[in-house]
């Protein structure tokens, strides 16, 4: 995959733009964040749980999301979250998959 949309605005941001896949920030303990952008939005959660949150972005509030999620491929991402320890490389082609999968399902509802 070919990422673009990275800029380094000075020593202290990293600027990702329209990265509509997962993204995994990673502490050197091994700590994950992961993120994904939306069109209006950022969903964000804590790798190993199954709890998201979406964050409003008019009121910079981070609110969870509902239980089970609000997209039909959210089953998916739970999935994702239960390999990505053991099965890395496995689980980002499962992300991948599941992103164009979502993007689809978006465009025809």
């Amino acid at each position: 995959m070919k990422i673009e949309n990275i800029m380094i605005a000075d020593e202290q941001v990293i600027s990702l733009q329209e990265i509509y896949c997962n993204t995994v920030l990673e502490t050197k303990e091994g700590n994950q964040l992961a993120i994904c952008m939306r069109d209006d939005t950022i969903e964000m959660a804590v790798v190993g749980h199954a709890k998201w949150y979406r964050v409003d972005m008019q009121s910079g509030d981070i609110e969870p999301m509902k239980e089970g999620g609000d997209h039909p491929c959210d089953r998916i991402d739970d999935y994702i979250e239960s390999i990505w320890q053991t099965d890395r490389l496995r689980a980002e082609r499962i992300a991948l998959i599941a992103q164009k999968l979502r993007m689809f399902i978006d465009k025809t509802d």
